[in-house]
Protein backbone atom coordinates (compact mmCIF):
# COMPACT_ATOMS: atom_id res chain seq x y z
CA UNK A 1 0.00 0.00 0.00
CA UNK A 2 0.87 3.57 -0.91
CA UNK A 3 0.26 5.91 2.00
CA UNK A 4 1.15 9.53 1.57
CA UNK A 5 1.94 11.56 4.84
CA UNK A 6 1.61 15.16 4.65
CA UNK A 7 2.86 17.48 7.51
CA UNK A 8 3.70 20.97 8.40
CA UNK A 9 7.45 19.71 9.25
CA UNK A 10 9.81 16.65 8.34
CA UNK A 11 12.08 17.23 11.32
CA UNK A 12 12.32 16.68 15.15
CA UNK A 13 10.14 19.55 16.61
CA UNK A 14 8.41 17.47 19.52
CA UNK A 15 5.46 15.44 20.13
CA UNK A 16 4.12 15.79 16.78
CA UNK A 17 7.00 14.45 14.73
CA UNK A 18 7.58 12.06 17.32
CA UNK A 19 4.33 10.20 16.33
CA UNK A 20 4.36 11.12 12.64
CA UNK A 21 8.25 9.11 13.09
CA UNK A 22 6.89 6.76 15.23
CA UNK A 23 3.86 5.59 12.06
CA UNK A 24 5.75 6.02 9.21
CA UNK A 25 8.45 3.74 11.00
CA UNK A 26 5.07 1.19 11.39
CA UNK A 27 3.84 1.61 7.92
CA UNK A 28 7.24 0.58 6.72
CA UNK A 29 8.17 -1.94 8.45
CA UNK A 30 4.55 -3.67 7.69
CA UNK A 31 5.91 -3.39 3.77
CA UNK A 32 3.78 -0.15 3.04
CA UNK A 33 5.74 2.79 1.11
CA UNK A 34 5.90 6.19 2.22
CA UNK A 35 5.58 9.15 0.22
CA UNK A 36 5.96 12.02 2.58
CA UNK A 37 4.89 15.72 1.48
CA UNK A 38 6.04 18.52 3.69
CA UNK A 39 8.26 21.80 3.79
CA UNK A 40 11.83 22.25 2.74
CA UNK A 41 14.17 22.73 5.69
CA UNK A 42 17.88 22.14 6.67
CA UNK A 43 16.92 20.22 9.12
CA UNK A 44 14.76 17.78 7.47
CA UNK A 45 15.04 13.93 7.66
CA UNK A 46 16.15 12.07 4.70
CA UNK A 47 13.90 11.47 1.80
CA UNK A 48 13.80 10.66 -1.98
CA UNK A 49 10.71 13.12 -2.65
CA UNK A 50 12.08 16.20 -0.88
CA UNK A 51 12.46 17.84 -4.65
CA UNK A 52 8.58 17.98 -3.95
CA UNK A 53 8.61 19.45 -0.70
CA UNK A 54 7.37 23.44 -0.71
CA UNK A 55 8.86 26.68 0.76
CA UNK A 56 8.52 27.10 4.28
CA UNK A 57 7.06 30.39 5.59
CA UNK A 58 8.20 31.90 8.84
CA UNK A 59 5.36 33.76 10.67
CA UNK A 60 6.98 35.61 13.11
CA UNK A 61 9.40 37.42 10.65
CA UNK A 62 5.82 38.31 8.96
CA UNK A 63 4.38 39.86 11.99
CA UNK A 64 7.28 42.07 12.80
CA UNK A 65 7.95 42.68 9.00
CA UNK A 66 4.45 43.16 7.66
CA UNK A 67 5.44 43.35 3.97
CA UNK A 68 2.19 43.42 2.07
CA UNK A 69 3.93 40.53 -0.68
CA UNK A 70 4.48 38.78 2.50
CA UNK A 71 1.19 39.06 3.91
CA UNK A 72 -0.38 38.56 0.90
CA UNK A 73 1.08 34.50 0.65
CA UNK A 74 -0.05 34.12 3.84
CA UNK A 75 -3.77 34.34 2.59
CA UNK A 76 -3.19 32.00 -0.42
CA UNK A 77 -1.65 29.22 2.25
CA UNK A 78 -4.96 29.95 3.97
CA UNK A 79 -7.07 29.28 0.57
CA UNK A 80 -5.21 28.20 -2.38
CA UNK A 81 -1.69 28.02 -2.38
CA UNK A 82 -0.60 27.26 -6.18
CA UNK A 83 3.11 25.74 -5.42
CA UNK A 84 1.50 23.21 -2.73
CA UNK A 85 -1.04 22.17 -5.13
CA UNK A 86 1.08 21.69 -8.39
CA UNK A 87 3.77 19.83 -6.22
CA UNK A 88 0.81 17.76 -4.55
CA UNK A 89 -0.71 17.56 -8.30
CA UNK A 90 3.14 16.20 -9.43
CA UNK A 91 3.22 13.45 -6.35
CA UNK A 92 -0.08 12.24 -7.60
CA UNK A 93 0.57 12.20 -11.11
CA UNK A 94 4.15 10.07 -10.29
CA UNK A 95 3.12 7.56 -7.37
CA UNK A 96 0.14 5.25 -7.11
CA UNK A 97 -1.36 6.45 -3.58
CA UNK A 98 -3.87 4.37 -1.97
CA UNK A 99 -4.56 6.54 0.76
CA UNK A 100 -3.26 9.64 2.52
CA UNK A 101 -3.20 10.54 5.97
CA UNK A 102 -3.23 14.21 6.73
CA UNK A 103 -1.53 16.03 9.99
CA UNK A 104 -1.02 19.92 10.15
CA UNK A 105 -1.75 20.95 6.81
CA UNK A 106 -3.38 24.74 7.86
CA UNK A 107 -1.95 27.69 6.50
CA UNK A 108 1.32 25.65 5.07
CA UNK A 109 -0.66 24.03 2.42
CA UNK A 110 -3.73 25.42 1.98
CA UNK A 111 -7.31 23.74 2.55
CA UNK A 112 -7.09 23.56 -1.55
CA UNK A 113 -5.47 20.26 -1.13
CA UNK A 114 -8.12 18.32 0.18
CA UNK A 115 -10.21 19.50 -3.11
CA UNK A 116 -7.58 18.10 -4.91
CA UNK A 117 -7.59 14.88 -3.33
CA UNK A 118 -11.16 14.33 -3.68
CA UNK A 119 -11.49 15.32 -7.11
CA UNK A 120 -8.82 12.75 -7.66
CA UNK A 121 -11.01 9.86 -5.57
CA UNK A 122 -8.10 9.52 -3.12
CA UNK A 123 -9.03 7.76 0.29
CA UNK A 124 -8.90 11.16 3.32
CA UNK A 125 -8.09 10.76 6.38
CA UNK A 126 -7.18 13.31 9.13
CA UNK A 127 -5.04 12.69 12.21
CA UNK A 128 -5.84 15.44 14.37
CA UNK A 129 -2.84 16.88 16.25
CA UNK A 130 -4.59 20.08 17.74
CA UNK A 131 -8.09 21.74 17.33
CA UNK A 132 -7.18 24.13 14.60
CA UNK A 133 -10.33 22.27 12.36
CA UNK A 134 -12.76 23.41 15.74
CA UNK A 135 -11.13 26.79 17.02
CA UNK A 136 -9.23 29.35 14.53
CA UNK A 137 -6.82 29.72 17.07
CA UNK A 138 -5.89 25.78 17.05
CA UNK A 139 -5.96 25.76 20.95
CA UNK A 140 -9.05 27.14 22.41
CA UNK A 141 -7.35 29.65 24.42
CA UNK A 142 -7.47 33.50 23.78
CA UNK A 143 -4.76 35.25 23.56
CA UNK A 144 -3.04 36.94 25.16
CA UNK A 145 -5.43 36.19 28.69
CA UNK A 146 -4.95 32.54 27.92
CA UNK A 147 -8.78 32.12 28.66
CA UNK A 148 -10.06 28.59 27.92
CA UNK A 149 -13.09 29.41 25.57
CA UNK A 150 -15.28 26.80 23.32
CA UNK A 151 -17.24 29.94 21.62
CA UNK A 152 -16.34 28.37 17.96
CA UNK A 153 -17.93 25.41 19.00
CA UNK A 154 -21.15 26.48 17.86
CA UNK A 155 -19.22 27.90 14.08
CA UNK A 156 -20.08 31.64 15.33
CA UNK A 157 -16.25 32.47 14.29
CA UNK A 158 -16.80 36.43 15.35
CA UNK A 159 -15.91 35.21 18.56
CA UNK A 160 -12.47 34.99 17.09
CA UNK A 161 -12.64 38.69 15.90
CA UNK A 162 -14.12 40.05 18.90
CA UNK A 163 -11.64 38.63 21.08
CA UNK A 164 -8.87 38.89 18.86
CA UNK A 165 -7.99 35.37 19.88
CA UNK A 166 -5.10 34.88 17.52
CA UNK A 167 -2.13 36.42 19.34
CA UNK A 168 -4.23 39.44 20.21
CA UNK A 169 -4.26 41.27 17.07
CA UNK A 170 -7.36 41.89 14.80
CA UNK A 171 -5.56 41.14 11.70
CA UNK A 172 -4.38 37.96 12.53
CA UNK A 173 -7.50 36.80 14.06
CA UNK A 174 -9.62 38.15 11.57
CA UNK A 175 -7.56 35.93 9.03
CA UNK A 176 -8.04 33.06 10.98
CA UNK A 177 -11.81 33.52 11.69
CA UNK A 178 -11.89 33.85 7.66
CA UNK A 179 -10.58 30.51 7.12
CA UNK A 180 -12.81 28.92 9.44
CA UNK A 181 -15.82 30.02 7.97
CA UNK A 182 -14.66 29.33 4.05
CA UNK A 183 -13.81 25.81 5.16
CA UNK A 184 -17.11 25.61 6.81
CA UNK A 185 -19.31 27.43 3.59
CA UNK A 186 -17.50 24.74 1.08
CA UNK A 187 -17.81 22.10 3.17
CA UNK A 188 -14.02 21.71 2.97
CA UNK A 189 -14.15 19.08 6.14
CA UNK A 190 -17.01 17.00 4.45
CA UNK A 191 -14.06 15.34 2.19
CA UNK A 192 -12.35 13.72 4.58
CA UNK A 193 -13.62 10.03 5.13
CA UNK A 194 -12.40 9.80 8.76
CA UNK A 195 -10.92 11.57 11.65
CA UNK A 196 -8.35 10.01 13.83
CA UNK A 197 -8.83 11.63 17.20
CA UNK A 198 -6.49 10.96 20.12
CA UNK A 199 -8.73 10.39 22.74
CA UNK A 200 -12.30 10.09 23.87
CA UNK A 201 -12.49 14.21 24.65
CA UNK A 202 -11.87 15.36 22.03
CA UNK A 203 -14.37 13.37 19.88
CA UNK A 204 -16.95 14.74 22.35
CA UNK A 205 -15.54 17.67 21.01
CA UNK A 206 -16.36 17.14 17.36
CA UNK A 207 -19.46 15.84 18.08
CA UNK A 208 -20.63 19.02 20.14
CA UNK A 209 -19.62 20.73 16.38
CA UNK A 210 -21.78 19.04 14.51
CA UNK A 211 -18.94 16.05 13.22
CA UNK A 212 -20.38 12.70 12.15
CA UNK A 213 -19.88 10.33 14.77
CA UNK A 214 -19.67 7.50 12.06
CA UNK A 215 -16.50 9.45 11.01
CA UNK A 216 -14.80 9.94 14.47
CA UNK A 217 -12.24 7.27 14.93
CA UNK A 218 -10.62 7.14 18.75
CA UNK A 219 -6.55 5.97 17.99
CA UNK A 220 -4.64 6.67 20.88
CA UNK A 221 -1.23 7.41 19.85
CA UNK A 222 1.71 4.11 19.84
CA UNK A 223 3.93 3.97 21.78
CA UNK A 224 6.90 0.60 21.87
CA UNK A 225 8.00 0.49 25.36
CA UNK A 226 12.09 0.71 25.67
CA UNK A 227 13.94 -1.36 27.85
CA UNK A 228 14.93 1.39 30.23
CA UNK A 229 18.43 1.60 31.04
CA UNK A 230 19.95 1.56 35.31
CA UNK A 231 21.39 4.16 36.36
CA UNK A 232 23.33 4.51 39.11
CA UNK A 233 23.24 8.09 40.61
CA UNK A 234 25.55 9.50 42.70
CA UNK A 235 24.07 8.96 46.44
CA UNK A 236 25.43 12.92 46.80
CA UNK A 237 23.02 13.55 43.48
CA UNK A 238 20.18 16.09 44.49
CA UNK A 239 16.77 14.74 43.69
CA UNK A 240 15.26 16.25 41.22
CA UNK A 241 11.44 16.18 38.39
CA UNK A 242 11.26 17.55 35.23
CA UNK A 243 9.49 19.19 32.64
CA UNK A 244 10.60 18.71 28.68
CA UNK A 245 8.55 20.02 25.84
CA UNK A 246 8.35 23.36 24.08
CA UNK A 247 7.98 26.65 26.37
CA UNK A 248 4.81 28.34 25.50
CA UNK A 249 2.27 30.13 27.09
CA UNK A 250 -0.46 26.87 26.83
CA UNK A 251 1.98 24.17 28.22
CA UNK A 252 1.35 26.63 31.90
CA UNK A 253 4.67 26.76 33.10
CA UNK A 254 4.64 30.09 34.11
CA UNK A 255 1.44 29.37 37.04
CA UNK A 256 3.13 25.56 37.89
CA UNK A 257 6.49 27.52 38.93
CA UNK A 258 4.63 30.34 40.99
CA UNK A 259 2.54 27.35 42.70
CA UNK A 260 6.36 25.44 43.24
CA UNK A 261 7.79 28.22 44.70
CA UNK A 262 4.94 28.70 47.24
CA UNK A 263 5.27 25.37 48.48
CA UNK A 264 9.15 26.43 49.44
CA UNK A 265 10.48 22.97 48.20
CA UNK A 266 14.22 23.11 49.05
CA UNK A 267 15.04 19.36 48.69
CA UNK A 268 13.84 18.88 45.20
CA UNK A 269 15.13 20.41 42.07
CA UNK A 270 12.71 21.74 39.16
CA UNK A 271 14.54 20.70 35.80
CA UNK A 272 13.03 22.95 32.67
CA UNK A 273 13.80 20.68 29.06
CA UNK A 274 13.03 23.06 25.95
CA UNK A 275 12.89 25.85 24.17
CA UNK A 276 10.07 28.24 22.77
CA UNK A 277 8.80 31.61 22.42
CA UNK A 278 7.89 32.22 26.68
CA UNK A 279 12.12 30.48 26.92
CA UNK A 280 13.10 34.13 28.00
CA UNK A 281 9.68 35.18 29.92
CA UNK A 282 10.29 32.26 32.34
CA UNK A 283 13.31 32.48 33.00
CA UNK A 284 13.03 36.32 33.76
CA UNK A 285 10.42 35.46 36.14
CA UNK A 286 12.73 33.06 38.08
CA UNK A 287 15.82 35.72 38.16
CA UNK A 288 13.17 38.26 39.22
CA UNK A 289 11.80 36.13 42.32
CA UNK A 290 15.10 34.58 43.04
CA UNK A 291 13.65 30.97 42.87
CA UNK A 292 17.15 28.68 42.72
CA UNK A 293 15.64 25.29 42.72
CA UNK A 294 14.26 26.28 39.02
CA UNK A 295 17.05 25.26 36.32
CA UNK A 296 17.20 25.76 32.22
CA UNK A 297 18.71 22.75 30.36
CA UNK A 298 18.14 24.00 26.74
CA UNK A 299 16.44 21.37 24.41
CA UNK A 300 17.33 17.79 24.37
CA UNK A 301 16.74 14.56 22.38
CA UNK A 302 17.29 11.15 22.25
CA UNK A 303 19.96 9.42 24.63
CA UNK A 304 20.57 12.98 26.20
CA UNK A 305 17.10 13.13 27.41
CA UNK A 306 16.74 9.86 28.29
CA UNK A 307 19.80 10.35 30.53
CA UNK A 308 18.09 12.97 32.55
CA UNK A 309 14.41 11.81 32.68
CA UNK A 310 15.38 8.05 33.84
CA UNK A 311 17.12 9.84 36.65
CA UNK A 312 13.92 12.11 38.04
CA UNK A 313 11.40 11.56 40.55
CA UNK A 314 8.80 12.03 38.17
CA UNK A 315 7.66 14.68 35.41
CA UNK A 316 5.14 17.00 35.00
CA UNK A 317 2.13 18.45 32.12
CA UNK A 318 0.95 21.45 33.70
CA UNK A 319 -0.94 22.08 30.09
CA UNK A 320 -3.17 25.46 30.81
CA UNK A 321 -4.96 24.20 27.24
CA UNK A 322 -7.08 21.46 26.18
CA UNK A 323 -3.51 19.46 25.16
CA UNK A 324 -5.00 16.08 23.68
CA UNK A 325 -2.56 13.50 24.18
CA UNK A 326 1.41 14.96 25.08
CA UNK A 327 3.76 12.33 24.10
CA UNK A 328 5.95 13.57 26.93
CA UNK A 329 3.50 11.59 29.37
CA UNK A 330 4.34 8.15 27.39
CA UNK A 331 7.78 9.08 27.21
CA UNK A 332 7.81 9.06 30.60
CA UNK A 333 5.79 6.26 31.70
CA UNK A 334 8.36 4.32 29.23
CA UNK A 335 11.04 5.58 31.75
CA UNK A 336 8.80 3.80 34.70
CA UNK A 337 8.20 7.96 35.57
CA UNK A 338 4.89 8.85 37.01
CA UNK A 339 3.41 12.48 35.74
CA UNK A 340 2.16 15.21 37.49
CA UNK A 341 -0.87 16.84 35.11
CA UNK A 342 -3.06 18.91 34.57
CA UNK A 343 -6.60 17.78 35.11
CA UNK A 344 -7.54 19.21 31.87
CA UNK A 345 -7.97 17.43 27.97
CA UNK A 346 -6.17 14.58 27.01
CA UNK A 347 -4.16 14.42 29.77
CA UNK A 348 -6.98 13.09 31.99
CA UNK A 349 -7.59 9.97 30.27
CA UNK A 350 -3.94 8.92 30.30
CA UNK A 351 -2.85 9.74 33.55
CA UNK A 352 -4.68 7.32 36.66
CA UNK A 353 -4.97 9.14 39.71
CA UNK A 354 -2.62 7.01 42.37
CA UNK A 355 -1.77 4.77 39.85
CA UNK A 356 0.73 6.34 37.24
CA UNK A 357 0.72 9.80 38.27
CA UNK A 358 -2.00 12.34 39.94
CA UNK A 359 -3.97 14.96 38.46
CA UNK A 360 -4.86 18.37 39.64
CA UNK A 361 -6.69 21.60 39.12
CA UNK A 362 -4.43 24.07 37.26
CA UNK A 363 -6.75 26.90 39.39
CA UNK A 364 -6.40 25.31 43.09
CA UNK A 365 -3.36 25.42 44.92
CA UNK A 366 -4.57 23.53 47.42
CA UNK A 367 -5.58 20.75 44.73
CA UNK A 368 -1.67 21.44 43.54
CA UNK A 369 -0.14 21.01 46.79
CA UNK A 370 -2.02 17.91 47.52
CA UNK A 371 -1.05 16.10 44.08
CA UNK A 372 2.57 17.12 44.55
CA UNK A 373 3.09 16.18 47.77
CA UNK A 374 1.26 12.33 46.56
CA UNK A 375 3.15 11.74 43.95
CA UNK A 376 6.70 13.18 45.84
CA UNK A 377 5.20 10.06 48.74
CA UNK A 378 4.77 7.84 45.98
CA UNK A 379 6.70 8.21 43.06
CA UNK A 380 9.00 4.78 43.11
CA UNK A 381 5.79 2.88 43.66
CA UNK A 382 4.01 3.86 41.15
CA UNK A 383 7.28 3.48 38.32
CA UNK A 384 6.20 -0.61 37.56
CA UNK A 385 2.20 0.61 37.07
CA UNK A 386 3.82 3.49 34.42
CA UNK A 387 5.53 0.81 31.72
CA UNK A 388 2.17 -1.83 32.70
CA UNK A 389 0.17 0.82 31.49
CA UNK A 390 2.35 1.84 28.40
CA UNK A 391 1.89 -1.74 27.15
CA UNK A 392 -1.67 -2.24 27.36
CA UNK A 393 -2.66 1.56 26.27
CA UNK A 394 -0.60 2.00 23.68
CA UNK A 395 0.53 -1.11 21.85
CA UNK A 396 2.15 0.16 18.33
CA UNK A 397 0.67 -3.48 16.57
CA UNK A 398 -2.74 -2.79 17.77
CA UNK A 399 -2.54 0.59 16.07
CA UNK A 400 -0.81 -0.68 12.84
CA UNK A 401 -3.88 -3.03 12.67
CA UNK A 402 -6.69 -0.87 13.05
CA UNK A 403 -5.01 1.70 10.89
CA UNK A 404 -4.32 -0.80 7.98
CA UNK A 405 -8.04 -2.34 8.34
CA UNK A 406 -9.41 1.25 7.79
CA UNK A 407 -6.83 1.67 4.79
CA UNK A 408 -7.97 -1.72 3.14
CA UNK A 409 -11.46 -1.16 3.09
CA UNK A 410 -11.45 1.56 0.47
CA UNK A 411 -9.88 -1.09 -1.86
Amino acid sequence: MNILLIHSTWYQTGGDWTYIKKIKDLYELDGHKIIPFSTIDARNEPTAYENYFIPNLNYRTIASNKKLNEIFEVFLRIFYFPKAVKSLQKILDSEDIDVVQLHNIHNVFSLAIISLLRKRKIPIIWRVLDYKILCPNRTFMVDPTQAICTKCISHSYLNCIKSKCKKGSLIASTIAALEAYYARIFGIYDNVDYFFLQNEFSKKLFISAGFNPAKLIVLKNPFQPQKAIEFIPHQEEKKYFIYFGRLSPEKGLLKFIDMFSRLECKNLDFLIIGNGPQETALKNYVNSNNILNVNFLGPMWGPQLDNILLRAEFSIVPSVWHDPSPYSILQSFNAGIPVLGAKIGGIQDLILNGENGYLYNTDDFLSFKNAFNNISRNCTKMSRNCRTYLKKNHSPNDYLQKTISIFSSFS
